[in-house]
């Protein structure tokens, strides 16, 4: 009887969770905020504490009744990425389209799903972590709850459904902590294709953007890759809401303007 019990509880565990993917959704419901235009730090550590400094402008919006995100992400200094830009379309369902404009070569380059786990201008965030994940390129698993800090976390296990989501995400399965009382992710655990750790991040702090809507964004957010010893961190300065952007201000001719 009692190894009936445990195999009951083991596959239950073991099974995907209507119940975890509900939880995911609703912390990504609340970022997405109807438009808003910001002013961004990203600092880059390296593994001996020296770093780098990006002053970004970012501008976002949603369209098709919410269900794709389009942000297009400016380098304004140093000298040296000044007029790089970056642009995505997140889709709530497939996979997002995404380029990049290279200023020295005066052109965009499109950023296929194979690069999705690459660095994202040398920082430990890849360019996947710039726009959230396709809902069904994963499955979702619930974990026993945990307090952090006094606070009470649904904690939710996500594992890519197949190899080639695997490869494309850059990892074997993500742990992420959402607060139960207002569904804000408060870390995320990345392991690696082997199923080491390899990565946490950290939210800092949030900031409510669109008091009406009580919608949000991570404001500070901290990377560690505790395999290379490097750290990234994103510090929005700046940030107000921004309803009613023109769809030509996301468009890849726009880019290197």
């Amino acid at each position: 009887m009692v190894c009936a019990i445990l195999l009951c509880a083991t596959s239950i565990m073991s099974s995907p969770s209507s119940k975890a993917k509900e939880i995911y959704l609703l912390s990504v419901d609340k970022t997405k905020v109807e438009g808003s235009e910001a002013s961004s730090t990203l600092i880059i550590y390296d593994e001996k504490g020296n770093k780098r400094v990006r002053k970004l402008h970012i501008l976002a919006h949603l369209y098709d009744h919410g269900k794709t995100e389009k942000k297009v992400i400016h380098f304004e200094s140093p000298a040296d990425v000044r007029g790089t830009a970056f642009l995505s379309y997140d889709y709530e369902t497939g996979s997002d389209d995404k380029w990049i404009y290279i200023p020295a070569l005066r052109k965009c380059r499109r950023i296929v799903s194979s690069e999705n786990a690459r660095s994202f201008f040398g920082s430990e965030f890849s360019y996947a972590d710039m726009s959230n994940p396709d809902i069904d390129a994963f499955e979702y698993y619930l974990l026993p709850e945990e307090r952090i800090e006094n606070d009470s976390f649904y904690v939710v296990e996500i594992k890519p459904k197949n190899e080639e989501s695997k490869e494309n995400y850059g990892f074997s399965k993500k742990v992420q902590y959402i607060n139960k009382n207002n569904h804000l992710q408060k870390q995320s655990i990345y392991y690696d294709l082997s199923g080491n750790k390899e990565k946490t991040l950290k939210v800092l702090s949030v900031i409510e953007v669109d008091k009406d809507a009580h919608k949000y964004r991570l404001s500070e957010i901290e990377i560690e890759n505790h395999q290379n010893k490097r750290r990234s961190l994103s510090i929005i300065d700046k940030i107000e809401l921004r309803k009613g952007l023109s769809e030509s201000k996301f468009t890849v001719n726009q880019l290197g303007k």
